[in-house]
């Protein structure tokens, strides 16, 4: 398996270059990328096309984001269409007063409007479910 250069470098350029992978694998929109931001549609459409700025804190919660997903098809042997079905699938499970110690934090709600809703507070209470479950650490 040949993985481009995109998957691992730290630059803007590669930044854009995974957000449009996530875009053409899994299907993202600029629309999710905005709202998980918190910023304008079209400024992000700016920025993906090159010609545009976005904040350090912005690019921050890209490069976490680009992370977690990672870690997500690490999790589920790389699998693009598990991972699709994944971030739009609903879990109705009824919420507990005590929670389980591998629930996940989306619980009623889709994987993909969590992240819309929650942003990077979300990103990192995904990432660190995907590495309790994959390292055991509660």
């Amino acid at each position: 398996m040949i993985v481009k250069s995109f998957f691992q470098n730290d630059t803007e350029s590669a930044l854009i270059s995974q957000v449009q992978w996530l875009q053409n694998e899994v299907g993202l929109s600029d629309q999710f990328f905005s709202h998980l931001l918190n910023v304008e549609e079209d400024a992000f459409c700016t920025w993906r096309a090159g010609k545009g700025v976005l904040s350090e804190e912005q690019q921050h919660t890209l490069k976490e984001f680009w992370q977690t997903m990672l870690h997500l098809l690490s999790f589920l042997n790389f699998d693009l269409n598990r991972l699709s079905v994944m971030l739009e699938h609903v879990d109705d499970t009824k919420t507990y007063a005590i929670k389980l110690p591998f629930a996940q934090p989306w619980i009623g709600t889709s994987l993909k409007a969590y992240l819309e809703l929650q942003g990077t507070a979300g990103i990192r209470k995904v990432n660190q479910w995907v590495q309790s479950l994959r390292f055991g650490d509660l």
